[in-house]
């Protein structure tokens, strides 16, 4: 794989962690920044008496797609080819070479088809592609492709923020896409909005009502919105101090989120499906272990307001310097592997604990108490996961804790700064211990996590 176009020389180690994940519902996103990686038909085709050309170019995205897909075997996907060609946008800009990051790129709020029947046709070309064996361009030229099955498509990215969508005019192009969409691929489930300011809440209220849809018939399957932590110190402590608030606050977001939805459409299922740390400190030591516990401290919180999917963003991100001497930082803070090896850090090791001490619709949650005063700065959650009782205790600060379990005989599954190099590790990046019926408290050290799998019980 390493060599081939939209490749790059650490791909296959990335790809063989995205698989030990053992994740559901990964999500497959090409961004706008490289449309090269993204969109299929950077040229509006030639279309007159003379001529008859078109310039789709899988090139740079098969790669990536295709190591995609093999990574996620036997697990469904959320497939959102969220970038669109700009030559289909009014006042939008020119494609920039192979590699040059162009962050500009999503302009224009308007599309200059006003029946929507070019993007339409672009989507039914792009999907023809990968699930059905291949398309007919605009010419009637075949381009062999795929015969992948996409469990969900999401459509688009970010609206308010890339090509500034109203909710009107976005679910006018929801519904054109996906009623279109669904006769290719039948059995794939939709999800809308994608937001990134999450506390829209006009945009879930327009949305989730079938009324405003056109057909009424059109699914909506699933809605979407996503969550970054912002702070910059280049101290931890105060980095935790905007963290852990910021995300409680989140918390009480989603409830009202989740309020609306109920009331107006209470089959579809909730995907937050990009959670990180938006922060330019990401060096400050300790910083990916202390962005692994915001997660999971969300996902203590989650679990009881019962929703469905949620996804850490994301699997790379990387400093500009890593790539070329020109090239711009992209998010280095969200990654969850190293950039110059492609092993997994902090991030990707807890969640790999996650997802397998919690796996998807196995798990019931239980409201919890942590009945110690003098116990400060723990998030604790209880499970049972197909009958076992399981307690998930999150530390959110820079500090260790002594934790009495509630059963003397239990097992601990657990990720902090003393078991791997938070940047990458390849062995020992997490830890279980097995104890023995014993008084003696388990230790919860600064920013870290544990699974208590209680014995027995």
């Amino acid at each position: 794989m390493d060599g081939l176009p939209g490749t790059s020389n650490i791909s296959e180690v990335v790809f063989k962690n995205m698989k030990l994940l053992n994740a559901d519902y990964m999500r497959h996103a090409p961004w706008f920044p490289y449309p090269r990686l993204a969109m299929a038909e950077p040229y509006e085709p030639i279309l007159n008496a003379d001529t008859c050309q078109t310039f789709w170019n899988f090139t740079y995205i098969d790669p990536i797609t295709k190591a995609l897909m093999e990574a996620t075997d036997g697990h469904p996907i959320i497939a959102d080819f969220a970038t669109t060609p700009e030559w289909m946008w009014q006042a939008g800009v020119d494609v920039p070479p192979v590699n040059q990051r162009d962050v500009p790129y999503e302009q224009g709020r308007t599309l200059r088809d006003s029946t929507f029947g070019e993007i339409v046709g672009y989507y039914n070309r792009l999907a023809s592609y990968y699930t059905q064996g291949g398309m007919h361009d605009e010419c009637g030229v075949w381009h062999p492709g795929y015969n992948y099955t996409f469990d969900w498509w999401e459509v688009f990215n970010e609206p308010t923020m890339e090509h500034g969508l109203s909710p009107q005019y976005y679910d006018q192009l929801y519904d054109a896409i996906v009623t279109s969409l669904q006769k290719i691929m039948p059995n794939t489930k939709f999800v809308g909005l994608a937001l990134g300011s999450h506390n829209q809440f006009q945009y879930y209220t327009y949305h989730l009502n079938k009324s405003n849809h056109n057909p009424t018939t059109v699914p909506l399957d699933g809605i979407s919105y996503h969550q970054y932590v912002l702070g910059s110190s280049n101290d931890i402590d105060e980095l935790a101090e905007m963290y852990f608030p910021s995300m409680d606050t989140f918390v009480e977001e989603v409830r009202q989120i989740e309020s609306i939805k109920k009331s107006l459409s209470p089959s579809t299922r909730t995907f937050i499906d990009e959670i990180g740390c938006g922060s330019g400190t990401y060096m400050v030591d300790g910083f990916y272990m202390l962005c692994a516990a915001t997660f999971a401290h969300l996902f203590a919180k989650a679990s009881l307001l019962q929703v469905e999917h949620l996804g850490v963003s994301q699997v790379i991100g990387f400093t500009g310097p890593s790539l070329c001497s020109n090239c711009s930082d992209e998010w280095p803070s969200t990654t969850m592997v190293d950039w110059y090896t492609g092993n997994g850090n902090a991030r990707f090791w807890s969640l790999k604990v996650l997802i397998d001490e919690f796996p998807t619709g196995e798990k019931d949650a239980h409201p919890t108490e942590i009945v110690n005063t003098n116990i400060m700065n723990v998030t604790a959650q209880a499970f049972t996961v197909g009958g076992v009782k399981k307690l998930l205790l999150v530390s959110t600060a820079n500090a260790e804790s002594q934790i009495a379990i509630p059963s003397s005989n239990y097992t601990a599954t657990y990720v902090d700064q003393t078991t791997g190099d938070q940047f990458s590790c390849v062995t020992g990046c997490f830890a279980t211990i097995a104890t023995t019926p014993s008084s003696t408290p388990f230790t919860l050290r600064a920013f870290g996590i544990a699974v208590i799998t209680l014995l027995g019980a």
